[in-house]
């Protein structure tokens, strides 16, 4: 929170919220801390715009909404290109460090590296969440709910049997230099997409949404650009590539071509179900996913919200009982250089 002084998230009771702090995450926390609620953002990793930072999509797609052309100028103007472009060119981890800015300037309050474990009810309402913290569990206490994420985790937690729908498309990007590429003969079954800066192409590689090993499409990627290109490849170099896969879903409702749309969840009336896969109608970009934020900050406001009581956030911890458990001969703690070679 800007200019104000620090209060732990875990000593008050939140108006809304906010699990996911992808681009619908950021959208709704922003909205709704413009509308004068106490907003909380909960993310499990500890980046903002993660689609962006991440995934490097390369269309982030356009919105007519105030918030996010503010957003695309902002980005365009610190990646010193015009706002179409940044458009086209989905922002990458600029985006993160100018939503970021944004935040920081902004009333929202925002809890990283926080994965929820349990939720506890006020009758069909949900009271508070339980959270898995680098310092332990802990819980947050709020009177609205927005579940964002892309793996509906909140909406699971309340009711197990949520049905959700798979990806119809997963797609890894990579980023390739070469100081003239019209002076290569580039096959179109490549499909080198231009991005905003001239020497610089995407090439996209489709992934199965549950693959664990999609990072070895990499090399098949640059495999058959190496078989494409046997003359040219060692001018060609790779700067940087997606970290996690882009998911995009298709519409699967008739009725709701024009564009996906978030509601209360059938389980927790002071939830709202905002999760990609746990929602009807097409999120395909990152301006799909501002715009189901924005309708969530909306559903959020017309949800009434729960009454609680201060002795929410004062009652002991419930006991967390593990759902798997794995053994190996050696845990080693820390994924640093020592770790790495102890392992």
């Amino acid at each position: 929170m800007a200019n104000a002084p620090h209060r732990s998230v875990f000593d008050r009771i939140f108006d809304v919220i906010i699990l996911g702090t992808g681009y619908a995450g950021y959208a709704a926390a922003m909205e709704l801390a413009e509308r004068g609620q106490e907003v909380l953002l909960v993310g499990a990793g500890g980046d903002l715009l993660h689609e962006a930072g991440r995934s490097f999509a390369p269309d982030a797609g356009s919105l007519e909404h105030p918030r996010w052309r503010q957003l695309s100028q902002a980005i365009a103007d610190r990646a010193g290109i015009d706002a179409e472009a940044a458009g086209a060119a989905g922002g990458g981890a600029v985006a993160e460090l100018v939503a970021t800015e944004l935040l920081h300037r902004s009333p929202v309050n925002v809890l990283y590296y926080a994965r929820p474990v349990a939720v506890e009810r006020d009758g069909r309402n949900v009271a508070a969440l339980v959270l898995a913290t680098k310092a332990g569990p802990r819980r947050v206490a709020g009177r609205r709910w927005i579940d964002t994420t892309d793996t509906a985790e909140l909406l699971r937690l309340a009711d197990p049997a949520t049905a959700l729908r798979n990806p119809t498309s997963s797609r890894i990007h990579l980023y390739l230099q070469h100081h003239d590429w019209a002076s290569l003969n580039v096959p179109a079954e490549l499909g080198l997409a231009p991005t905003a800066w001239p020497t610089e192409r995407c090439m996209s590689v489709e992934v199965a949404h549950d693959d664990p090993d999609w990072r070895e499409q990499i090399v098949t990627g640059l495999e058959r650009l190496a078989a494409a290109l046997p003359d040219d490849v060692a001018s060609i170099s790779m700067t940087h590539c997606s970290v996690e896969p882009c998911h995009a879903w298709a519409t699967d409702d008739a009725q709701r071509q024009g564009g996906a749309s978030a509601g209360a969840a059938p389980s927790a009336t002071n939830v709202i179900n905002a999760a990609p896969p746990a929602i009807s109608g097409p999120i395909r970009t990152f301006a799909d996913r501002f715009a189901l934020g924005l309708h969530a900050a909306d559903a959020a406001l017309a949800c009434a919200p729960a009454e609680l009581s201060g002795d929410v956030l004062t009652r002991a911890l419930p006991r967390i009982e593990p759902v798997t458990q794995i053994e190996f001969d050696v845990v080693v703690a820390g994924a640093g250089t020592g770790g790495a070679v102890a392992a």
